[in-house]
């Protein structure tokens, strides 16, 4: 694994060198001289200026940056292959050796890890505002509006949408407001409450807050639904496709829950029209959702109809008891990324089942590139934290999805809930129900 702190022989060794190195001026000043033996590793043993920047641009935020040595200049492509590998020791174009200030690995290692170089400089996702806060050129600003999942930011906002037929508890006003931060940051989310506690409502209250205050751009491959009448065909042949279009979401359940979600949508958003895409004689047009604010299927399903499906550009594509997808080298995973959908949104009770992998494959489904590809993300997360208990990594880690996963337990909510009501309810067997009970 990557060395760690806790891990290094050579550690004493690195922090006095770091320390002199810190220290050189005040030493100068003392007219204090360190020396080296010659038969030794040449360190360089002096003045260190580290350089970090980050700009914001569309697509998230650029870092540039290096370390100075005296009169060598170490640019970030070289600290970061040193840093995602663990090594303390660069390579100084003196032909001397340079220890890698320790401030580098502790709060700059994801950083590193997660960005993606271009040409000398890093790229970091939208998502990744957390690791460039506090950097040269980063307006605070910037970063606080980006901030406002916290639940005292979110009790701004919350309150009931309109047209959703129920009374929201406070808890789940929250939930709602926190989906609405998600999506007005294009942010991918797991909703992780306690069974019970209403993922499913403020769900549909999300959808029927999209169906009225959205529309969006859909690709004009997609080919207008079939008309009514045959006195429209020849129109309807020789119009182009309309791109401009209202929000038509999948929702992705287990089959068991399909009856579920069709009742509880038909109750609380009456509005919203509903499409189930099940069944033997479902749909082989993508044109068929068109009309439709929501598609019901089921994980077999998009397994089999992907070539079908991926051909529909969605609104929301959200995944109920997303733990199913907790395998990155299934086919339903696997699916389930290539439908084209503008937003995401994930629903689970147990986002983390067996391990940490199952966290990156949800991440990696609702935030591509979050947590880097899953080779990195093991090496330099799930074996430090799962193998050697690493607390450090584990506390950055909890930081950088913080923002992503909203998980309230029924101990935490309980004086909103209603009391419990327990009913005892005798049945008897039939004659026959006993014999074969009996037998």
């Amino acid at each position: 694994i990557p060395k760690n702190e806790e891990f290094e022989p050579e550690h004493s060794m690195y922090r006095t060198v770091e320390w002199l190195n810190e220290n050189a001026q005040v030493l100068s000043n003392l007219g204090i001289q360190v020396g080296q033996k010659i038969d030794g590793p040449q360190l360089h043993i002096g003045s260190c200026q580290s350089m970090l920047m980050a700009q914001s641009d569309p697509s998230g935020f650029i870092v540039k940056g290096g370390i100075r040595f005296g009169n060598d200049f170490v640019s970030l492509h070289q600290i970061r292959k040193c840093v995602i590998k663990g090594q303390k020791m660069v390579d100084l174009d003196s032909g001397r050796q340079a220890i890698i200030p320790q401030h580098w690995f502790k709060e700059h290692r994801q950083l590193l890890v997660f960005g993606r170089e271009t040409d000398g400089t890093l790229h970091l996702q939208k998502q990744h505002f957390s690791l460039v806060e506090g950097l040269e050129g980063i307006d605070p600003s910037e970063i606080e509006s980006l901030k406002q999942y916290s639940e005292s930011n979110l009790v701004q906002t919350a309150n009931t949408v309109k047209g959703v037929n129920a009374t929201l508890r406070d808890y789940q006003k929250l939930g709602v407001a926190w989906l609405k931060y998600l999506h007005m940051n294009s942010f991918g989310g797991c909703l992780a409450d306690d069974m019970g506690l209403g993922k499913t409502l403020q769900t549909i209250s999300l959808l029927q807050y999209c169906k009225d205050s959205f529309t969006y751009e859909r690709e004009a491959s997609v080919k207008p639904a079939v008309p009514l009448d045959l006195f429209s065909a020849a129109e309807a042949n020789n119009t182009e496709p309309t791109t401009t279009s209202h929000p038509v979401s999948l929702i992705v359940l287990p089959t068991s829950l399909v009856h579920n979600w069709r009742n509880e949508l038909r109750k609380f958003a009456p509005s919203i029209k509903i499409h189930e895409h099940t069944g033997a004689s479902r749909a082989k047009s993508p044109s068929t959702f068109a009309p439709y604010d929501v598609i019901i299927t089921t994980y077999g399903t998009v397994r089999n109809d992907i070539d079908m499906m991926s051909k529909f550009k969605f609104f929301y594509l959200i995944l109920d008891e997303s733990q199913t997808i907790k395998n990155p080298d299934s086919a339903t995973y696997k699916a389930c990324m290539q439908v084209k959908t503008m937003y995401r949104l994930s629903l689970s009770g147990t986002p983390i089942e067996n391990g940490l992998t199952d966290l990156w494959a949800q991440m990696n489904f609702l935030n591509k590139g979050l947590l880097g590809n899953l080779s990195l993300f093991k090496e330099q997360y799930v074996i430090p934290i799962e193998k050697y208990n690493h607390q450090g990594r584990q506390e950055k880690l909890k930081n950088l999805i913080e923002p992503f996963i909203l998980r309230r337990t029924k101990e935490k909510v309980a004086s909103e809930l209603p009391e419990v009501t327990e009913l005892e309810i005798f049945c008897e067997m039939t004659d026959k129900q006993r014999d074969l009970y009996e037998e």
